[in-house]
């Protein structure tokens, strides 16, 4: 069978979970079968993904986009398609936008887009149009990352058709499973994500700083990065948990900062499926999460995880309490955890996102 060439396309390499997918994917494809790249829309930046792929020698391209809306992208776009001659282009995030009418006048023969968040809250008003436009008149392919998004998706778009649906995976391999520390001096809770109003860190310190009024064994570590991070640092400050509650940044050995915590923390208000919530339960982690988006079809209640409506502080501490009080409760959902965790392979994603490919492929009569 001759190669299928793809272009995977996304705005850029920041620590996002559509990021992480597109790493994963391209670090582990089969390449007798396959040629993968990826564009980026901006710059190179040297991020932690961006230097992951140097080093497995992915092919990357970069268009230098300017912020906010950039019509030169269009243009830029179409050159490369016209140069790379990709079979299959395979968007995430915002991109078709930018994407569509190269690939229409173009003819690219097929056009994959995964949503990686709940439909609605994915694009702004203007993008859910064109989004809606290019399912419905080009052809262009969605793919939903979890049950819940793939209903946003036929609800969103009014999707008749049968939405492939493949769960986000991550490489369980590198995770650590240690069991829970019985005499441990202190409870270690960990949050993993972009400081942005969709995580809502206001919640959680609300809720972590009763927890530390009443528990002073108690451990917060923040991971990530972005807009609201001083609002967050300064009201830690103000509420007077400072000693309770580290930030950590970006950063590079997540596996060991999983494998040394105890609870894995979630205050979403809204969430596709999130490969941050995979990685915590590979570690053997009990989890506390809002039920919001795909994190239900993961996190099982009163299995692996307490899950508790959105901005509803009194069961989300109430939560907490009972698996800092309960080490039966806290051990029972760590092993719970670690086996769930094994359903979500990168592997098994991979494997079904290549059997798409080819599927497609095969209908367009590219290969036989």
């Amino acid at each position: 069978m001759k190669k299928i060439k793809i272009l995977h396309i996304i705005p850029d390499f920041g620590t996002g979970g559509a990021e992480k997918l597109v790493l994963d994917l391209l670090s582990n494809y089969d390449k007798s079968k396959f040629t993968m790249a990826v564009l980026s829309l901006y710059n190179k930046s040297d991020t932690i993904y961006e230097k992951q792929l140097e080093k497995i020698g992915v092919e990357v391209f970069y268009l230098g986009k300017k912020p906010g809306i950039d019509i030169s992208m269009i243009y830029k776009i179409f050159k490369l398609f016209k140069k790379y001659k990709p079979v299959v282009i395979h968007t995430h995030r915002y991109v078709v936008r930018y994407t569509l009418i190269p690939s229409v006048l173009l003819r690219i023969p097929i056009r994959i887009h995964t949503v990686h968040n709940i439909a609605e809250k994915e694009l702004d008003r203007i993008g859910i149009k064109l989004q809606n436009i290019a399912y419905r008149f080009f052809n262009y392919i969605p793919v939903a990352i979890s049950t819940s998004v793939r209903n946003s998706i036929t609800d969103l778009y009014k999707i008749k058709s049968d939405i492939p649906l493949i769960n986000n995976g991550i490489d369980i391999e590198k995770y650590i499973f240690k069991g829970i520390k019985k005499n441990s001096d202190s409870i270690k809770f960990i949050h993993i994500g972009r400081f942005s109003p969709q995580k809502n860190h206001d919640f959680l310190i609300d809720v972590f700083s009763r927890v530390a009024t009443e528990k002073s064994n108690v451990r917060l570590s923040l991971v990530g990065d972005g807009e609201l991070r001083k609002h967050i640092e300064d009201k830690v400050k103000h509420m007077g948990i400072d000693d309770h509650v580290e930030f950590l940044g970006i950063r590079e050995d997540i596996p060991n900062l999983l494998a040394e915590s105890d609870i894995f923390l979630m205050s979403s208000d809204w969430e596709g499926l999130p490969l941050t919530l995979l990685e915590a339960m590979a570690s053997g982690l009990p989890i506390v999460a809002t039920k919001v988006g795909g994190i239900p079809d993961v996190a099982k209640h009163n299995s692996n995880a307490i899950l508790v409506p959105r901005k509803n502080k009194e069961l989300f501490y109430k939560a907490i309490v009972s698996l800092i009080d309960d080490f039966d409760l806290r051990n029972s959902m760590s092993e719970k955890s670690f086996l769930l965790s094994r359903e979500f392979d990168i592997r098994v994603a991979e494997k079904q996102y290549e059997e798409l490919y080819v599927k497609k492929c095969k209908e367009m009569k590219l290969i036989e």
